[in-house]
C-alpha cells in the first residue's frame, strides 16, 4: 500500500478524513487525482488490490479505479466479487463511493445493472452531455453547472442497463457516462487521467492514431483538468461532509 503524504489533515472528532483507492489494474493509477484529493487535506492511501487484496479497514470514502479486465472477469480475478460486495454494503450504509470506467461498471453489476463487454470503443478527447438532474448533484453539479464536458475516455466496454432507481446523470453519443445510486457514483470516462497516461494505455494496445489523439487530449487540456478538479474536489468535499461532527451519534448508532 502507498499513501501520498501531505502535512495538513482533515480531522474530526477522532476521524481522519480518508480516501481509499482501491486499484484493481497496476496499469491503471489514480494519477492526477491524488494531489486534487491532497489539496483538500485528505489522507490518501491506495490500496494494489491487484496484489495484496482487499483492506480490511475502509473508512470514509473509497473511490474504484479502472482496470483491463472486464466486470465479469472474476475467474481470472476473484477480488472483482468482493469489489461488487463491497459496494452493495457501501450503498446499503450510505458511504461515499466513486467508481471510475471499470470501477463504474462495477458498480452497475453490483447493484442490478448490466454490462456490455466489447460495446464499443470510445478513446481520448469525449464531451459528455449533462442529463436533467446534473447541475443540482453533490459530485457533478459543480462541473455541470460551469458547463465542463471535455474529458478523457479509454474503454471497450459499457453499462448497457443502469441499476433500477440509479440515477443517469451524463452520456456520451454512444454510452452511459454518470450514474448515481444513493451515495454511490460511476464514471464512464476518465477524469483522474492525464494525457501522458492516456498515451500509455494507447501506446501499449499499439493503436495508430496514438499521436493524434493524443495532440486533441493536450489541446483541451484546460478544459479536461477544470472538470476532472472539479469532480475529485467534490467527491472529497463529500467525504469531509460524511465524517462525525460533535452533535453526531457515536460511530454504530446510525441506522
Amino acid at each position: 500500500m502507498r499513501r501520498h503524504e501531505r502535512v495538513r489533515r482533515h480531522v474530526h472528532n477522532g476521524h481522519m478524513a480518508r480516501v481509499t483507492v482501491l486499484q484493481l489494474d497496476p496499469a491503471v493509477p489514480l494519477d492526477r487525482f491524488g494531489p486534487w484529493l491532497d489539496e483538500l487535506g485528505l489522507e490518501v492511501e491506495v490500496v494494489e488490490v491487484w496484489r495484496d487484496g482487499m483492506p480490511a479497514d475502509l473508512e470514509g470514502g473509497v473511490l474504484i479505479l479502472g482496470g483491463t479486465m472486464d466486470a465479469y472477469a472474476e475467474a481470472e480475478h476473484p477480488f472483482l466479487r468482493e469489489v461488487r460486495e463491497l459496494i452493495v454494503r457501501r450503498v446499503e450504509t450510505d458511504q461515499p463511493t466513486l467508481g471510475i470506467c471499470l470501477g463504474h461498471q462495477l458498480i452497475a453489476v453490483a447493484l442490478g445493472g448490466t454490462v456490455d463487454v466489447g460495446a464499443g470503443e470510445e478513446r481520448g478527447l469525449v464531451e459528455v452531455r449533462w442529463l436533467d438532474g446534473a447541475a443540482s448533484d453533490p459530485v457533478v453539479g459543480e462541473a455541470a453547472r460551469a458547463g465542463l464536458t471535455a474529458t478523457a475516455s479509454a474503454h471497450h466496454d459499457a453499462v448497457a442497463h443502469a441499476p433500477d432507481g440509479a440515477q443517469v446523470l451524463a452520456e456520451s453519443d454512444q454510452f452511459v457516462q454518470a450514474i448515481r445510486v444513493g451515495s454511490t457514483w460511476g464514471l464512464q470516462f476518465h477524469p483522474e487521467a492525464s494525457p501522458e497516461l492516456v498515451e500509455a494505455w494507447s501506446t501499449h494496445a499499439q493503436e495508430p492514431d496514438t499521436a493524434a489523439m493524443v495532440t486533441q487530449l493536450r489541446t483541451a487540456e484546460a478544459r479536461v483538468v477544470a472538470l476532472g478538479r472539479s469532480i475529485a474536489h467534490s467527491f472529497g468535499r463529500l467525504v469531509l461532509d460524511s465524517l462525525p461532527h460533535a452533535d453526531s451519534p457515536r460511530d454504530g448508532e446510525h441506522g
